[in-house]
């Protein structure tokens, strides 16, 4: 039995030692072979500056005027009224009610406007963005399923142990997998830290 338990060890320790230069070679693997990837995001993301200034531009332009539009509606009557005592508080609110009202429909309207002018803006970023993480994923696909797979054979080869004997392997292995999740925990930060810096 005790034999059969170190045989075992040895078998994790060496699959152990398989796999962790695989976490470390997928991780290699994965900044190499998004460098180009993440090089073209970022040139991207300059074309897509570049492209959208003009609309960048009009879209400010055309806030600029809606502002300017209720502050040309409101000064005269702020500056009228600022002058009068609060006794003719009633008046004001009869005169102030059409304002308000003529307000309310340029709001409604200059929103539909803003939201036209931003739209194009959107769908450009929206695409480009789309595209990149549909690359990225086709690039991490063969390197994640033959993870998958090994992970697999291993899992297998562990169900056929019986109850007693996955208690201990468990007890034995259990430190191993910390530095599995260690290296794991690496390759997704790195991953992020990339996406980061674009």
């Amino acid at each position: 039995m005790n034999q059969r338990l170190d045989d075992m060890h040895t078998q994790i320790k060496d699959l152990q030692a398989k796999v962790s230069p695989l976490t470390d070679s997928v991780y290699k693997t994965l900044v190499e072979a998004t460098a180009d990837t993440f090089k073209n995001i970022n040139d991207d993301i300059q074309t897509f500056n570049t492209e959208t200034m003009g609309q960048q531009e009009n879209l400010r332009a055309i806030i600029e005027k809606h502002v300017q539009q209720y502050r040309e509606a409101v000064e005269p009557f702020i500056s009228e009224q600022s002058a009068k005592s609060v006794a003719e508080f009633e008046a004001l609110k009869t005169r102030l009610f059409p304002i308000i009202q003529n307000l309310r429909q340029q709001f409604t309207t200059n929103v539909e406007e803003t939201k036209a002018a931003l739209m194009p803006i959107f769908e450009n970023g929206r695409e480009k963005f789309v595209k990149h993480v549909e690359i990225l994923k086709q690039m991490a696909d063969p390197y994640v399923n033959e993870y998958k797979e090994q992970l697999r054979a291993a899992l297998t080869q562990a169900q056929s142990l019986n109850a007693g004997d996955a208690t201990a392997l468990q007890a034995k292995i259990e430190p191993y997998t910390e530095g599995i999740k260690t290296n794991l925990q690496a390759i997704f930060e790195a991953i992020v830290s990339s996406f980061n810096k674009q």
